[in-house]
């Protein structure tokens, strides 16, 4: 019987070590921001053929964009 407790916290330790392990690597992996992800997202939730132009980038995406020019088009 006590054999039996053995490998049964045994197997607990193994599992708990392994949940661990998997926790700091999915924290370690996951998106920290949501910059990209977010805008893509809301860009499906929008009406058909409402979004005429669609910037996707850094900041610097729309630096040499001229959105008067945009706009009269």
């Amino acid at each position: 019987m006590r054999r039996n407790i053995e490998i049964f916290l045994r197997i607990l330790l193994a599992l708990a070590l392994f949940c661990g392990c998997f926790y700091v690597v999915d924290t370690t992996l996951e998106f920290k921001y949501d910059d990209g992800v977010t805008p893509m997202s809301d860009f499906y939730s929008f009406p058909e053929d409402s979004i005429d132009v669609l910037l996707l980038g850094s900041s610097h995406m729309g630096v040499n964009v001229d959105t008067t020019i945009l706009c009269n088009d």
